[in-house]
């Protein structure tokens, strides 16, 4: 059949070609569905690097991601606030950007940004130290 993907291994090998060359304890921030899924499944479900936090950058801009998904998901990973990708010039109180998220956990993870992470923000023409 020409829909047969039964032999169709390129997640894995996404995955695979990735995930065994992170540090221990990493964060991967990502953007889009093919890579925040790949990572996700073969991190959680076939425990290919367990260790690895695999984090949306866009649902880390839903108002449910940090009472609900993080507190679960992400418990050693700091959540400054809720996170305002693109108001980066205006954002308020308990709101933060990339760089705000960065600062709080470059001590702790090593941080690696994956695929269709969204560049036309403010907060990514902060230059990252």
């Amino acid at each position: 059949h020409e829909n047969n993907e039964s032999e169709n291994y390129y997640a894995y090998h996404y995955a695979n070609s990735v995930l065994p060359h992170l540090p221990n304890n990493s964060i991967m921030l990502t953007g889009g569905d093919l890579p925040t899924n790949v990572f996700r499944y073969h991190t959680i479900c076939e425990q290919m690097r367990p260790d690895v936090f695999v984090m949306d950058m866009q649902f880390m801009a839903a108002a449910w991601f940090k009472n609900v998904l993080a507190p679960v998901t992400f418990t050693p990973v700091t959540i400054p606030g809720h996170y305002r990708p693109f108001e980066a010039a205006k954002l308020k109180t308990g709101q933060y950007n990339l760089k705000m998220f960065l600062d709080a956990n470059i001590e702790k993870f090593a941080i690696f940004i994956c695929n269709s992470v969204r560049t036309d923000c403010d907060s990514a023409l902060i230059p990252l130290h």
